[in-house]
């Protein structure tokens, strides 16, 4: 079997007023459809992006507001989530945005969440674990393993600074 491709990709949760700003997953080949997760996406390999440029072209094109400050609170790989494919994934807690959210038709329906009560059913079970990670600000470096789309198992280092 050959090795998966590896895709560097970004999460961004940006907090305003006590909620997170999420999207339902609209498409049907995504690991998220139907559930609700952080913006974000792939790197744009050929402009050799860096995950910050990463991070505010996809928050613009699925949101079409423009973020103020970004904090990498993470960085992910997943494994085994897509056949064929592993990711890793620079999360990021954004705070301040200028523009007014509006839906992608294309990406999905923007949805604000408190993040003192976040409806975690509504999200994958992976995103269960790291999330209370994320809001807390506690900076971690982990491998979530997926075996045919199903959660098994992670591990983590939560590390003092970058």
């Amino acid at each position: 079997m050959a090795e998966p491709i590896l895709i560097k990709a970004v999460l961004v949760y940006l907090v305003h007023e006590g909620k997170v700003l999420t999207i339902l997953g609209k498409k049907p080949y995504a690991p998220h459809f139907g559930k609700l997760n952080g913006l974000g996406g792939k790197f744009e390999p050929e402009d050799h992006e860096d995950p910050i440029a990463c991070a505010r072209r996809e928050v613009y094109e699925e949101s079409g507001i423009t973020l103020n400050e970004l904090e990498l609170v993470g960085e992910i790989h997943f494994t085994g989530n897509i056949p064929d494919k592993d990711f890793y994934v620079y999360i990021f807690l954004a705070h301040g945005y200028t523009g007014t959210p509006r839906c992608n038709p294309n990406e999905g329906e923007l949805v604000w969440v408190a993040v003192d009560d976040l409806p975690i059913e509504r999200f994958q079970i992976g995103d269960r674990y790291f999330m209370p990670w994320v809001f807390n600000r506690q900076y971690f470096k982990a491998k979530f393993r997926y075996e045919a789309s199903k959660y098994i198992d992670h591990d983590v280092n939560f590390l003092v600074s970058l």
